[in-house]
């Protein structure tokens, strides 16, 4: 896999500015519809569409690889399978999460009852510190469910990464919602193709922090949080299909090992 390739490749499309740039205008209709209308998520699917037309391009040998935004029904209806999988996987950690916080939540209630202003300083503190102390202590006790599943979660989070970065590579070649719940062949394809997976996850986690830091420096600028995001996709999509077309490249019998289609 080629870290650099994931942030190049954009400019070596004759059209990738103007690419770049329409998708720049959907993730910000993506975010206004979000906040008001809660209708975003269609947008966003429609990019989580353009993610997988992405790695199905690489899967396919296309030298230029960046969509055109076009087929927008096609996009969305693919992206919504992509949403629907990251909600399955993810929705029973959030539940248990929720109901190891909840204790702490409702622990802390009783601060706001003791809490109050200093009118002149605008300091806050609390009228009964004894009390305030004892509900601290309360707050510590039963957070500790949720300190001990944190290692659980993060465990599970990059384990389920993997299966759904690999079944988001097989659904592009497939077109088949299904390969998102085949997770016996997932793991399988995940432990086979060990040393990829965690090249991905290496390369992944570099490019998000990356990302993170440019967020950071062109938030205080207008629209530059957005053009950040704008782009995360596409390099984040290019590294998913640096991994598909290798695990493809790996898998292939030696006397049918031909020129691999697209450059890793």
């Amino acid at each position: 896999m080629n870290f650099g390739k994931a942030f190049t490749y954009l400019l070596h499309d004759d059209n990738g500015l103007i690419k770049i740039g329409i998708n720049l205008v959907v993730t910000l209709v993506a975010s206004i519809m979000m906040i008001f209308f809660g209708l975003g998520i269609i947008v966003f699917a429609a990019q989580e569409g353009y993610k997988v037309q992405l790695i199905k391009n690489m899967l396919e040998g296309e030298e230029k690889p960046l969509p055109s935004w076009d087929q927008w029904g096609k996009k969305i209806t693919q992206g919504f399978h992509v949403v629907l999988a990251n909600i399955v996987y993810n929705i029973l950690p959030l539940l248990v999460l929720c109901g190891a916080l909840i204790p702490a939540v409702t622990a802390a209630l009783p601060l706001f009852d003791i809490m109050e202003t200093d009118p002149e300083t605008q300091e806050i503190f609390f009228t009964d510190q004894d009390k305030a102390e004892a509900i601290f202590t309360q707050i510590g006790t039963t957070s500790l469910p949720f300190l001990y599943l944190t290692p659980l979660l993060l465990i599970y989070y990059v384990v389920t990464g993997a299966l759904v970065n690999l079944a988001t590579v097989r659904y592009a070649q497939s077109g088949q919602v299904g390969e998102f719940f085949k997770v016996a062949s997932l793991w399988g394809g995940v432990t086979k193709n060990m040393g990829a997976t965690v090249q991905w996850w290496l390369f992944s986690v570099g490019a998000a922090i990356i990302l993170g830091i440019a967020n950071l420096i062109l938030s205080a600028i207008p629209f530059g949080a957005v053009l950040v995001t704008a782009v995360q996709m596409p390099i984040l999509g290019h590294l998913t299909g640096q991994y598909g077309v290798l695990t493809h490249q790996m898998n292939q019998p030696s006397d049918e090992l031909h020129t691999p289609r697209f450059e890793v």
